[in-house]
């Protein structure tokens, strides 16, 4: 019996789990991975096999260097290995590096390395919608120089960074009108020369039904209100779409009027157009290579039908030229002038008088000759400038209720150097509205979706990235 018990103990010792010394923390544990699925978080890690476990804790921050951690989750369940979290109402705004710390009954601690934020954004990820509960759709999106964009919609705009939604702001809040009840549209934002973005809209009194421009210039970083101005609107059609100068003042159009500003939103001068109607509309400008402007957009023929205009007006608002382009029986419209590298411009047009809408590009000279006037795929619904051409973002009807996201590169004349195709959910409808190209190649697109697989038709609104293969890299 005593050969027996002395056996017993040295079995049960040497067969038993791997136990911690003492003084020794315990075995690093490492997390497996970190899964990104119709807006659950899920982070997965191998098992602790120490006798003397104590605790697993999930540390997450919203830093790459892990700083000033919190407490996601905590078990003393060893044989736990997975912890999901929901981010539908988190606005693109939730925690995306991960580390995991088990503790054993000593005391003692060992920690897993960080988990990237890069884990969360496989290749292929559902297309989902910016902010759970919000409607709307993202009309322009425009880079910001610390390697960030900001989208746009009607009533907001959000700061993107490569870790998420940064902030997002309200337009129109500035404005200190009636307290029974007004109206924000926002038209337009700007990437300034020193970062900071200037938002330009139209804010509506409802007391006495009155419009207002507005302009507002926020922090990039910090979203602090810098200035803002306003002056009363005759038309209440459209907000100011604004330019950047060299000198730091900011030119804007609106309907038929020219103004210019200083850098806080001083007016210097305003002017309308002699050559213009109240029922013309100028919806873009650039400058020309003597430091005159190319002004752009639409009249309104005795027929109805609208054509081209083009206008070169000098740097105190005074007309120099103007001409007229179509045959007064179309319906044109201007949307974007982009200036190339060898001083003439790109009038990026289209015309809804027949049928789907046709796209043009029409390249002129700085005394308005046209150089080449050619024709875009009828798909196209925005252009954007790059380095050596332009992107396009376009869309096609496939089933009863989605489509087809087409994105093209385009040559300096509009002709297609490639494209390729992404095709969401077809019970998703996802009409694209602005594009820009990332400096790794990528394509940040924003626009509206209305998913109809629960019978929900409300527009929300939406920011991707898709890589050259078509394939989702990112969601916002």
């Amino acid at each position: 019996m005593k050969k027996i018990l002395f056996f017993i103990p040295f079995f049960l010792w040497s067969c038993g789990g791997s136990p911690t010394e003492p003084n020794n923390p315990p075995d690093v544990i490492s997390i497996q991975s970190v899964v990104l699925n119709n807006n659950i978080v899920s982070v997965l890690w191998s098992q602790s096999s120490d006798n003397n476990f104590q605790k697993y804790t999930l540390l997450t921050s919203y830093t790459s260097d892990l700083s000033s951690p919190s407490i996601l989750y905590e078990t003393q369940d060893q044989y736990s290995s997975s912890f999901s979290f929901d981010i539908s109402n988190e606005w693109g705004n939730y925690p995306k590096y991960f580390a995991l710390r088990v503790t054993n009954k000593n005391g003692l601690s060992s920690t897993s390395s960080i988990m990237s934020e890069d884990s969360l954004h496989n290749l292929n990820l559902p297309l989902t919608e910016f902010g759970n509960n919000y409607s709307g759709s993202i009309y322009q999106i425009e880079k910001t120089l610390d390697n960030g964009f900001v989208g746009a919609d009607r009533n907001r705009f959000y700061k993107i960074i490569n870790n998420g939604l940064e902030y997002s702001r309200n337009f129109g809040s500035s404005f200190s009108g009636s307290s029974s009840g007004r109206e924000e549209t926002l038209y337009n934002v700007l990437i300034l020369s020193t970062g900071e973005i200037l938002a330009t809209g139209l804010v509506r009194d409802i007391s006495n039904n009155t419009y207002h421009n507005v302009w507002e210039v926020f922090d990039q970083n910090q979203s602090v209100l810098l200035w803002s101005k306003n002056t009363s609107s005759n038309t209440g059609l459209f907000g100011f779409k604004m330019i950047e100068a060299m000198s730091g003042n900011l030119l804007g159009v609106n309907n038929t009027t020219i103004i210019e500003m200083d850098n806080q939103g001083n007016i210097i001068w305003q002017k309308s157009l002699s050559s213009l109607t109240s029922d013309d509309i100028i919806n873009g400008m650039t400058f020309d290579s003597d430091n005159t402007l190319i002004v752009m957009g639409t009249t309104k023929e005795q027929s109805g039908a609208r054509d081209i205009f083009i206008s070169k007006v000098d740097y105190n608002g005074e007309e120099i030229w103007f001409k007229s382009y179509g045959s007064g029986d179309k319906a044109l419209t201007t949307k974007e002038i982009f200036t190339l590298s060898d001083g003439t411009h790109i009038i990026y047009y289209y015309d809804t008088s027949s049928g789907p809408d046709e796209h043009y590009f029409m390249n002129i000279d700085s005394d308005g000759n046209v150089l080449f006037d050619n024709p875009l795929p009828s798909t196209i619904v925005s252009i954007d400038k790059t380095d050596y051409g332009f992107v396009g973002a376009g869309q096609y009807g496939n089933g009863t209720y989605g489509g087809v996201i087409v994105v093209y590169d385009f040559s300096a004349d509009g002709n297609i150097i490639s494209s390729f195709e992404y095709e969401p959910d077809p019970n998703t409808f996802v009409p694209p509205n602005d594009i820009l190209k990332t400096s790794d190649g990528e394509y940040v697109i924003g626009g509206k979706m209305v998913d109809y697989n629960q019978g929900n038709q409300k527009d929300r609104p939406y920011i991707f990235r898709l890589n050259s293969q078509g394939e989702i890299s990112r969601t916002y």
